[in-house]
């Protein structure tokens, strides 16, 4: 069976035992499911959520190792934490799904969950961890505590933290991103997401993803569900530029828009994100969107402030058409926002 138990005291004296287990996960996918993912109706609309059952079942278990902790009190779930890392390189993880039962609060379970769960980490090989949260949640101050700190954040609340489990953690992207590596192309897959997470939450641009809405800093996670969900339903793939180590440094795809499939169904906007250190390999990380696309009309677009992401688009072939002025704004700064075409 594909799961160790342990026991953890509690404030109040309580035993509260520890249940960890990978997808697939056989027996407790089902009790997983429903509190982590089901407890609320509305939050099975939501791409994460819509996901649950598939993660569980460990239809993704070939890239993506997902790992839960389940914090039982009589034998009953009181208490989840979980991470995923991808299978082939684990360095890099996005943890989350902190939920402790609305009447056993304040007992120290989540602590105890987010513990274990960065520890495990820590001991299979970890670097870096990455979560969402919003500066409201009473939960940062849980994850402070574990070494999660304030990495991204925008005005509002949103904010994402990561907690660097060796080495300085100021000195994190530039080991991560050291420049010169060989690089390499391959299709998108649900394993890259805490990959994607530490590329797309980099101060490297300011437009990430017109079509997800990722500007400057704003918090990356559960984009990245939104953007595969996409994909499949398109039956479309992104494509993905990783170094010799496995390490994410470039990513591209092709969005639908949000106009009717009658309307625009001959265009896509493709959207893109690449590292500074890798920026002279864009042009090709976009011929292969290109590429898969070939019959379609492709729409680009880049703000003013992002001179290399206009050069990689000018370089693949793509011609401006429009400048929309002022249509960009960065505190009391306008700036204007470009409009590429490709084909058609």
């Amino acid at each position: 069976m594909n799961e160790t138990r342990w026991q953890e005291p509690l404030r109040t004296g309580e035993v509260l035992q520890v249940v960890r287990t990978e997808a697939p996960a056989a027996d407790w996918a089902q009790p997983l499911e429903e509190f982590m993912y089901l407890r609320e109706s509305t939050y099975t609309n939501c791409a994460w959520h819509r996901q649950a059952k598939r993660t569980l079942t460990g239809e993704f278990a070939a890239v993506a190792r997902d790992v839960f902790f389940a914090g039982l009190l009589d034998g009953e779930i009181v208490g989840t934490t979980w991470y995923v890392t991808p299978t082939d390189t684990g360095e890099v993880a996005t943890f989350g799904r902190v939920l402790t039962r609305a009447d056993q609060r304040r007992k120290g379970i989540s602590t105890i969950l987010c513990r274990v769960a960065v520890e495990d980490f820590r001991a299979c090989g970890g670097w870096c961890m990455h979560l969402g949260t919003d500066l409201t949640n009473p939960a940062r101050f849980i994850y402070e505590r574990q070494g999660f700190r304030h990495y991204n954040f925008m005005p509002g609340g949103a904010t994402i933290m990561r907690n660097v489990l060796r080495g300085a953690a100021e000195s994190f992207e530039h080991e991560y991103f050291e420049p010169g590596w060989p690089t390499s192309l391959r299709p998108l897959h649900w394993g890259d997401w805490p990959r994607a997470e530490v590329l797309y939450n980099l101060p490297c641009c300011f437009l990430k993803d017109y079509s997800l809405g990722v500007y400057a800093n704003t918090p990356f996670e559960g984009q990245f569900l939104d953007l595969m969900t996409g994909l499949e339903c398109n039956a479309a793939r992104g494509w993905v530029l990783t170094t010799e180590q496995g390490r994410l440094v470039g990513l591209a795809y092709p969005a639908t828009t949000n106009a009717g499939a009658a309307v625009q169904a001959h265009l896509r906007t493709v959207e893109f994100v690449v590292h500074p250190s890798y920026a002279e390999k864009a042009p090709e990380l976009l011929a292969a969107v290109m590429a898969d696309a070939e019959d379609l009309r492709l729409a680009a677009y880049a703000s003013a402030l992002d001179v290399t992401r206009c050069e990689a688009l000018e370089e693949a072939g793509f011609e401006k058409e429009a400048t929309l002025i002022g249509w960009l704004q960065d505190g009391e700064d306008e700036f204007d926002l470009y409009v590429y075409s490709y084909g058609g």
